[in-house]
């Protein structure tokens, strides 16, 4: 019995390294990619294509489309800031729960409270 005891004592800890190493390479990656984006901005123009051109009818006002422009190239900018940012929240979490588990340990109950308990149910019957 006490080995299986020792088996289970080990798999919490050891569970908890594996997600929180899973976590690190998470948030390497995250890092990476958010590193790639500001060293090739031509990877941002295919954010830039998700977003559709606006058609404007009637007159051809320069400053409505202007700003069209102006906007489009902002949200262009904005949609990989929060697709990094939501991969480096999920990468920290599970990072976190990675630590959490390797601190959590199994409640073992003392060897004197054991042998007490043991006692006081041989007495009951």
């Amino acid at each position: 019995m006490s080995s299986s005891g020792n088996l289970v004592d080990k798999v919490g800890p050891l569970m908890g390294i594996s997600v929180f190493l899973i976590g690190i390479i998470l948030l390497a990656f995250t890092f990476y990619a958010g590193i790639m984006y500001l060293y090739d901005p031509s990877k941002l123009a295919a954010f830039a294509e998700l977003i559709p051109v606006p058609e404007f009818r009637g007159e051809e006002n320069p400053l409505i489309q202007g700003i069209a422009v102006i906007a489009t190239r902002i949200i262009a900018y904005i949609i990989p800031i929060l697709i990094i940012f939501v991969l480096g929240y999920i990468a920290s979490k599970i990072t976190a729960q990675g630590i959490q588990m390797y601190r959590t340990r199994p409640l073992a109950p003392r060897k004197e409270e054991a042998k007490s308990v043991e006692g006081e149910l041989k007495e009951q019957t």
